[in-house]
């Protein structure tokens, strides 16, 4: 996994986060369990290490910018932990409640948190849509985080109870984001838009915008 260390070390430098070599261990025992796991269970459609590296792990670190320190984060539909786990490697001082409808990548994220003995992060075996009676003691969060789980306005009416009022939600999106944007209706869901984040990924140029909305 040497490769895949100097490409994370390479790729976290293009988006100005700088390299801490004990979390980029971390980073890579993840991907290598991923990877392991990935050959029985269908965890990732991505099969090459340098494409997970970025289109996974960096691509989840873009939000780092967006998580004041002692953050309590809902990620909501995390399949096998994105952005949620490389946001807690990165960011210990984060609690993280990790929805996952499959229970075989709830299963694979529990595994990854005890073989990294990360503590505060919890996945959830739920649909989103369930969750306040599925698991009754889920606290008001400071953000809530979505990468290409469904439409704005649908994951602001499913989120809305579990984020406290100052909120933010943060909905990672491609290409398609301006289109989200253009038909997003203001009134009635209890959000704004505030701010949408343009960047792109450093190998690929893949586009990414990050679209910011206010609980008001």
């Amino acid at each position: 996994m040497e490769a895949a260390g100097n490409l994370l070390r390479k790729q976290l430098q293009a988006i100005a986060v700088e390299p801490r070599e004990e979390l980029i261990a971390s980073l890579e025992i993840f991907i290598k369990e991923l990877f392991h796991w990935n050959s029985t269970i269908n965890l990732t459609a991505i099969r090459s290490i340098p494409e997970a590296i970025e289109k996974h792990i960096i691509d989840s670190l873009t939000l780092l910018p967006f998580l004041p320190h002692g953050t309590k984060l809902l990620d909501a539909g995390s399949g096998a932990g994105f952005p949620g786990i490389p946001l807690k490697i990165w960011r210990p001082d984060l609690t993280v409640f990790s929805v996952e409808a499959s229970g075989k990548k709830v299963y694979f994220q529990r595994e990854v948190v005890r073989k990294l003995k990360i503590h505060d992060f919890y996945p959830l075996p739920f649909r989103l849509e369930n969750l306040d009676s599925a698991y009754p003691d889920m606290p008001l969060v400071d953000a809530v985080v979505s990468r290409a789980l469904g439409r704005a306005q649908d994951l602001a009416r499913l989120t809305a109870k579990y984020l406290r009022v100052g909120g933010t939600l943060l909905l990672m999106k491609g290409a398609e984001g301006e289109q989200e944007v253009a038909s997003w209706q203001e009134r009635g869901t209890g959000f704004y838009l505030e701010n949408i984040h343009q960047l792109t990924l450093p190998d690929s140029g893949t586009p990414r915008k990050i679209l910011i909305f206010r609980k008001g």
